[in-house]
């Protein structure tokens, strides 16, 4: 506009009002709702239009990268326009295989064409495990946590955990935890890290040492240092403790208040038979109420 002594824009809904600017150039793309007003004393004249900006096509920024494998890649190339190598017409696209990739982009002001190439890297597997998921909230618990490179042909990584310790340069790692939680190890390599998670639940430690109490059906007392005493397998002490084993006659042959000691398959020094025993067991923990188990156990010579 030319010859008013004043103007207004109102440029997207935004008004700018008696300034003297005489033309509007937009500095970034997009589209431009303009309506300008002109005032020369009482006279006052409106004019609107609608512009739409567009860039000058460049290339897209894409450059040649890699993608760590199972993942794919998201390539944009942010232009509505687009036809890719691939055959998409999207502005978006994923790539999971290794090659080169082009697009061609197009807008009023022309067209522009980018070419890059793309490469595959497996990514370390590895396993993260711990013999026991859960540890005692009533004691100094702990947990050892294991992690190791499923193929140590790979090399050589190193190991972050979120317990802040890091195993520099090396095939396996592990650490001790002593309380509940979450916890996570990342193998930190040069393309592609990848990371494992694993919870360690807190449980009471009634329930943790019932749970991991074991009793065997069987023995054979022949001295060949295996399976050679009859005992519980356990992880916690239990106070009271009794254990009375009895033959087929009902006679007692062995009894104990000593979770650690087993029976050596004797009654008065005297080896007994091959057959079935009948054990019974008491034990409380924590004064807690006892409880009781029995079973059969056969004694193999």
């Amino acid at each position: 506009s030319i010859g008013a002594s004043h103007y207004k824009w109102v440029i997207n809904g935004v008004t700018y009002t008696y300034t003297t600017d005489t033309a509007f150039i937009a500095s970034t793309p997009g589209t431009y709702h303009i309506t300008l007003y002109s005032y020369l004393a009482q006279c006052v004249d409106s004019s609107k239009h609608t512009l739409i900006v567009e860039d000058t096509l460049l290339s897209t920024g894409t450059i040649d990268t890699f993608i760590c494998l199972p993942s794919s890649l998201t390539l944009n190339s942010h232009n509505a326009h687009s036809t890719w190598s691939t055959g998409s017409t999207d502005s978006v696209v994923q790539v999971s295989t290794q090659g080169i990739y082009w697009v061609r982009v197009a807008n009023s002001c022309g067209t522009a064409t980018d070419s890059f190439y793309i490469y595959t890297r497996q990514s370390p597997a590895f396993d993260l495990m711990a013999p026991d998921s859960a540890l005692c909230n009533e004691e100094r618990d702990s947990v050892t946590l294991y992690a190791s490179l499923s193929d140590s042909s790979i090399g050589v990584r190193n190991f972050v955990w979120s317990t802040g310790f890091t195993d520099s340069s090396v095939y396996a790692s592990q650490v001790i935890v002593y309380q509940a939680d979450t916890y996570s190890v990342v193998i930190s390599d040069t393309f592609c890290p990848v990371s494992h998670a694993i919870i360690i639940l807190g449980e009471s430690c009634d329930s943790l040492c019932l749970a991991h109490i074991a009793i065997p059906n069987a023995f054979s007392p022949n001295g060949d240092g295996k399976n050679d005493t009859f005992h519980l397998i356990h992880m916690c002490d239990f106070d009271p403790f009794e254990m009375h084993i009895y033959n087929r006659w009902g006679e007692l042959v062995f009894s104990s208040t000593d979770i650690n000691q087993g029976w050596d398959g004797k009654y008065k020094g005297t080896p007994q038979p091959s057959e079935v025993y009948w054990w019974h067991v008491t034990m409380g923990i924590n004064q807690t109420k006892p409880i009781e188990k029995a079973g059969r156990l056969t004694l193999f010579r």
